[in-house]
């Protein structure tokens, strides 16, 4: 399995600790493994560029192998349990999933001198944060749109054996169960034939975005302007205020149930979440925090779900009165929607900010809103591992409670209200708006 040449000398042999007869084959340009104690080779280059391996070794802790080539550069190939749980019955299947390697739940910290990624004469790579999730298919079951995952962990798919994902599939499904078998995650994979690797950030789902269907106030154009403010294809824009991003805690030290659905088939195995060893925080501690956190999506939720919904009934008035204006015989139905388009806007500002454009001089020019107050919240509780102090309860208590009144205002607008205003563009011939379905 070695090419004969004049770069294929050895220059250090390994074997791995945990399954006997793996080796890992440093040459003067490319590394090898083999399963049977050297009688055959196979190459493990992935991205590994063709360079002298002078030594390599494999870190226990997680089952690593670190690679030093000529000219002190490292190459880590992450995560080698699925390389070691390959077997010829998990070749001759259709699909098989791969006991994850526990995954530590690490708290996020500078280091002392800690250059920013990209700076200097150095250049490093992490993975991603979280849990690697590994599974073989024997025949491609790609299709469809794409793996889903905004941060770079959930559905970023890296190859184990050549396979790396391009993001242009749907076939694999991951959904992450706690202990009780509720859904704490659910994701995307790649399903290329051989071995497919997604990590799993261990965090909960996220919120849904707020989704602006209306130009900012008083800016009319700009929504039309820089990418980053722009409606998509779909309509849209993404809120941008403080607190805008994820917001899926880490989710609870303990063991998961990793499920698999891919081509038909489902498989499942178990995954220990462990706790950062430096954390002094108990796991009692940990749990209340997590569930206030929890709390705070939920309500982030009942919000962000006002706020699209009051966004949709806005764009249909907009185009309602686009389709009347000018039409004398319609001034009475302009004047109602006009009217109602500004009982939706006076709560609405209540969640957000209407007025932003992507400038970072809105947050100083505007108070925050509802949404902004419960998103930092969520991010103070989150602050590493610690038993939220009695001020937070406190403050969710009363963010809560204004939330409560505001969805009272959004049950009378979008029954009564609404209805009211239907009537009398059906009175005009006109077929009136429509609260969305839910997604």
């Amino acid at each position: 399995g070695i090419p004969r040449g004049m770069l294929s000398y050895a220059h250090v042999v390994r074997e791995d600790p945990e399954r006997p007869g793996m080796l890992y084959l440093g040459t003067e340009n490319a590394v090898y493994m083999s399963f049977d104690d050297g009688g055959n080779w196979l190459p493990l280059r992935n991205n590994l560029p063709p360079a002298p391996i002078h030594w390599l070794t494999i870190q226990e802790g997680y089952g690593d192998l670190v690679l030093g080539t000529y000219g002190r550069g490292f190459w880590i190939l992450d995560d080698l349990s699925p390389l070691r749980q390959l077997t010829g019955d998990v070749l001759a299947s259709d699909a098989h999933l791969f006991a994850p390697r526990p995954a530590y739940r690490l708290l996020r910290r500078s280091l002392p001198g800690e250059r920013v990624r990209g700076s200097g004469p150095s250049f490093v790579e992490d993975p991603p944060y979280g849990a690697p999730i590994n599974y073989y298919i024997a025949d491609d079951a790609t299709g469809g749109d794409g793996a889903e995952g905004g941060d770079g962990s959930d559905g970023g798919n890296s190859g184990s054996g050549g396979n790396g994902g391009n993001g242009r599939n749907r076939g694999a499904t991951i959904t992450i169960r706690d202990e009780a078998g509720n859904a704490v995650r659910t994701f995307r994979g790649t399903a290329h034939a051989g071995i497919n690797r997604v990590y799993w950030n261990l965090r909960h789902e996220e919120s849904p975005p707020v989704k602006l269907r209306t130009p900012p106030l008083g800016h009319p154009g700009v929504a039309f302007g820089p990418d980053s403010i722009r409606y998509n294809e779909d309509g849209w824009r993404e809120l941008d205020v403080e607190g805008s991003g994820g917001n899926g805690p880490l989710a609870v030290p303990g063991t998961y149930t990793v499920e698999l659905e891919v081509g038909g088939r489902q498989l499942t195995t178990s995954l220990e979440v462990i706790k950062d060893p430096t954390s002094a925080a108990s796991e009692e501690e940990i749990l209340a925090q997590i569930d206030l956190a929890l709390r705070i999506r939920e309500q982030v939720n009942v919000l962000t779900e006002m706020g699209n919904s009051i966004e949709w009934i806005r764009k249909e008035i907009d185009d309602l009165e686009d389709l009347v204006r000018g039409h004398s015989d319609m001034a009475e139905v302009e004047e109602a929607a006009a009217a109602f388009d500004q009982k939706l806007i006076d709560l609405e500002r209540e969640f957000y900010i209407l007025r932003t454009t992507g400038a970072s001089e809105n947050l100083l020019r505007f108070p925050a809103g509802l949404f902004s107050h419960f998103k930092m919240l969520g991010r103070y509780v989150m602050t590493g591992d610690a038993l939220p102090s009695p001020s937070k309860y406190a403050v969710f208590d009363e963010l809560s409670g204004r939330l409560e009144r505001f969805r009272e205002i959004y049950g009378t607008l979008v029954v009564t209200d609404l209805e009211e205003f239907n009537a009398l563009a059906r009175a005009h011939g006109l077929a009136g708006v429509s609260v969305p379905p839910k997604d």
